[in-house]
């Protein structure tokens, strides 16, 4: 397949996918990585610290300066974010309500600003009148609407909303995660906010039991699993014992194992610390951007789309609410893919594998026979982990599985090495990542075996 990105970013979606292949935990390749920031104290100051600064040594005169020239020309978000910073450090009504005036206008024309993630933007209850809030509050509505892929303006309306109203502030963190799933600030607030909720029986546990009861997110019911037991740690520590929150993390971990089955113990131990991120790159930004426009575009077939399915697992896969993803640009043109039959736990005898999507998770689910109601997940993640740019600019989804008979699987092992191989006498299920490498899932003794494929 022809793909034309740019050396870095193959190179890392290439890493990605080995890390895949090894722990079978899907990371997207795009995703900036997590780092602390110095400890010296002599790195260089952000944006949003040298503005503060600044705005504590302004005279009368120059914020008349700068309030004159919003009148003229009130495009420069630097300058308006630094009026915002000093009507956040002379505080009062009129202060409220004029720095109210500059965050609406950044809701509006730049939700994305990093000028709404910070303490000037931001309203204790009882600072705004009932129209201003309102005002507010409808602003971060019809631009979340109006960036539905950007997970970072639902962010910034969570964050801005939090004091607020814990309901909305819940609401908003699901939308960051609808425009990217594995967006990880709003992944580590809302399982934060679950495990407040039902650890504190506050009157929206039932809400916080609902949400992680029905969310087929790993990545989130991995938080919450370590979320729940660092709870359990700190009432451990003061002399209380509330043996319901292992039992609340085990749930989450199984639920968590249900989509990604080689999450290992350690994705589960609590109080993991990411310190501060950096900022991502704008070229890994648009390449962020892109990819979570090619996800909510993305192609699902139905399950009426694969007339020669056996009735057992045409029925099963109904249940789980199952969809069938395809890969953009498939090597061997339009047609249904992802759901294959072969002889994949013995010779003679059909089997069937199927990529099934449901609410933005996919998972390969082996069928070792045609009435076999209880397939077992081999590997997974969220959807959007399996993502890479394509040669006109687009974003595709690109796991592709295809049965793989044992003249293939020698094939492969003899071009590339790996293992020995067992006794070849039936099919694998050959996992692609589309133009790069692939794995191979093979029935032997009792247990799914990964094999050697594509590199």
């Amino acid at each position: 397949m022809n793909r034309a990105l740019p050396a870095l970013v193959s190179a890392a979606i290439v890493g990605v996918w080995m890390l895949w292949l090894g722990r079978q935990t899907p990371v997207r390749p795009t995703a900036p990585a997590r780092q602390a920031l110095p400890a010296s104290e002599d790195r260089p100051r952000s944006l949003r610290e040298s503005l503060l600064e600044e705005a504590r040594r302004l005279r009368p005169e120059e914020v008349s300066g700068i309030r004159k020239q919003l009148v003229a020309d009130g495009q420069d978000p630097n300058r308006r974010a630094l009026l915002m910073a000093w009507l956040w450090r002379v505080r009062g009504t009129d202060s409220s309500q004029e720095r109210a005036a500059h965050v609406l206008w950044l809701i509006r024309n730049e939700p994305a600003s990093e000028f709404l993630d910070w303490a000037p933007a931001r309203f204790a209850p009882g600072d705004l009148s009932r129209d201003r809030y309102v005002a507010i509050l409808d602003a971060w509505r019809e631009a979340v609407s109006r960036a539905p892929f950007d997970p970072r303006i639902a962010w910034h309306a969570a964050l801005w909303v939090k004091p607020h109203d814990p309901d909305l502030y819940r609401r908003f963190l699901e939308s960051a995660l609808e425009a990217q799933p594995d967006f990880e600030p709003a992944v580590e607030a809302l399982a934060a906010w679950c495990v407040e909720q039902m650890a504190g029986r506050t009157a929206l546990e039932a809400e916080a039991r609902e949400l992680l009861g029905r969310s087929l997110n790993p990545i989130l019911q991995t938080a919450a699993a370590r979320e729940f037991r660092t709870v359990q740690q700190q009432r451990h520590a003061s002399g209380r014992v509330d043996p319901r929150l292992e039992a609340e993390a085990e749930a989450c971990i199984q639920r968590a194992r249900a989509i990604s089955p080689h999450l290992g113990e350690e994705d589960f131990r609590p109080a993991r610390s990411y310190g501060n991120a950096k900022p991502a790159a704008p070229a890994l930004l648009d390449l962020q951007l892109a990819i979570n426009t090619g996800w909510r575009q993305m192609r699902r077939l139905s399950l009426d789309d694969f007339p020669e399915l056996p009735p057992a697992i045409r029925s099963t896969l109904g249940a789980m609410g199952c969809a069938i993803p395809q890969p953009e640009d498939p090597p061997d043109g339009p047609r249904p893919y992802n759901l294959i039959r072969g002889r994949f736990s013995g010779p003679g005898v059909e089997g069937w594998a199927a990529l099934c999507s449901v609410q933005g998770a996919v998972r390969l689910l082996a069928f070792r026979d045609r009435y076999d109601t209880r397939p077992e997940t081999l590997s997974g993640g969220l959807e959007i982990a399996f993502f890479q740019m394509l040669a006109d600019g687009r974003a595709g989804f690109s796991w592709m599985i295809t049965a793989a008979n044992p003249r293939v699987i020698r094939r492969y092992h003899e071009a590339f090495g790996g293992e020995a191989l067992p006794e070849l006498d039936h099919d694998g299920i050959e996992s692609h990542f589309l133009g790069k490498v692939s794995v191979i899932f093979y029935w032997h003794e009792g247990a799914w075996r990964r094999l050697q494929g594509a590199d």
